[in-house]
């Protein structure tokens, strides 16, 4: 496993190398034992993402495919929470929404073209984010990452 962190220091910007490491370092946890009952598997999961948790975090996901539920906590409210998705409506006449993230509890929110461009550019646009990647996204772009998900058709239109 040495060898591989040594070319990972080699080939990688600072910020790739890290994602690497921070890689290495989770997938060596998990080859421990993982506990078998749900709540320590969750709790495991949990310890394991905050071991190899960066400064600049801002959320942390679960994803437990057998019980489709999504276990989250985010920096500003670190206490976890669950989306249970089986809970959800996804037919075609419910109201779209959003997960509101920065709220301490589960919270949703109407979606809408101009909540999601807000979103998008808030992301693309932070300081952090842009230097880092040497992003130069310009708000046509940012448009049409906004509006892309009201491009999908309604598969039940058909």
């Amino acid at each position: 496993m040495e060898d591989k962190k040594e070319r990972c220091r080699n080939a990688y910007s600072d910020y790739d190398r890290n994602s690497m490491e921070r890689f290495f370092k989770g997938a060596t946890r998990l080859a421990d034992v993982i506990p078998v009952s749900e709540r320590e598997r969750i709790q495991f999961t949990q310890d394991t993402l905050e071991f190899v948790r960066r400064e600049d975090t801002a959320y942390t996901l679960i994803y437990d495919l057998e019980k489709m539920q999504i276990h989250f906590t985010t920096s500003i409210y670190p206490d976890m929470k669950t989306v249970r998705i089986g809970a959800l409506d996804f037919s075609s006449d419910a109201a779209p929404l959003a997960l509101n993230l920065q709220k301490p509890a589960v919270s949703y929110i109407n979606y809408n073209v101009d909540m999601n461009r807000r979103v998008a550019e808030s992301f693309f646009r932070d300081p952090v984010l842009t230097k880092t990647f040497g992003w130069r996204i310009t708000d046509d772009m940012i448009d049409f990452f906004a509006s892309f998900p009201d491009k999908f058709l309604n598969i039940l239109d058909f």
